[in-house]
């Protein structure tokens, strides 16, 4: 039970001191934030904010590419 403990140790130890840690890291929370923020765009919510509110998004696409 030990070893298996300290294998973990020293596993966990050797991936935090890693020099790709922290890219992996925030590549995988920018990765978590674009699927949050492609469902949150799906979700019936953003659907009747369309709907009711439709002055809020942006209609002409030629606008999107010139920002």
């Amino acid at each position: 039970m030990k070893a298996i403990i300290k294998f973990f140790k020293r596993t966990y130890q050797n991936v935090m001191h890693s020099i790709a840690f922290y890219p992996v890291l925030i590549s995988l929370l920018y990765g978590i934030a674009a699927v949050i923020s492609l469902k949150f765009d799906s979700s019936n919510l953003v659907s009747q904010m369309k709907d009711e509110a439709s002055y809020l998004f942006i209609q002409d696409y030629d606008t999107v590419r010139a920002m």
